[in-house]
């Protein structure tokens, strides 16, 4: 867990989401999307392209799937920043959210989605089972806190749900 706080300190991911997300030049494939009502932000969503062998400790599920499939160049989007606000929660937003996720992973022929959860975010875990996630593995840090690891091969996305 320490090794997690660390990463997230040191990275630039927070203090300039812009660059991060939409003008990385070392992954043009990052994004970040809003969900608006009006002139209100109701809703976002990162996506930041995952790279072989990731963190050996945070990662092991998501390289295990890499050497099942005998492919170490998976072509991975990780989901990441998924947010509804509270009063919007339970109306669609995020999985519009995500079915805008899944027609640009399409569009940028990736081979995976993956995305790590709390298990706190029990309506989140629900709906990516619901949306065709699987769980990959769960790391426990020590009662009550869990972090649960989910992939989609977008193969079997059908976007026209």
């Amino acid at each position: 867990m320490n090794e997690y706080i660390s990463k997230s300190r040191n990275s630039n991911e927070l203090g300039d989401l812009f660059n991060y997300y939409s003008k990385n030049s070392e992954k043009p494939e990052n994004n970040f999307f809003l969900a608006v009502d009006g002139e209100e932000i109701v809703g976002h969503v990162a996506l930041d392209k995952w790279i072989y062998p990731g963190d050996a400790f945070e990662d092991a599920e998501f390289i295990q799937e890499c050497d099942r499939v005998q492919n170490t160049s998976l072509k991975m989007l990780e989901i990441r920043r998924m947010s509804v606000k509270s009063s919007y929660r339970g109306g669609g937003v995020a999985t519009a959210l995500l079915k805008h996720v899944f027609k640009y992973s399409k569009e940028l022929e990736m081979d995976r989605i993956i995305l790590k959860t709390s298990s706190l975010q029990v309506g989140a875990r629900r709906l990516y089972s619901k949306l065709g996630f699987e769980i990959l593995g769960v790391l426990r840090f020590g009662p009550p806190f869990s972090v649960f690891k989910f992939m989609i091969d977008t193969s079997k996305i059908n976007i026209s749900k």
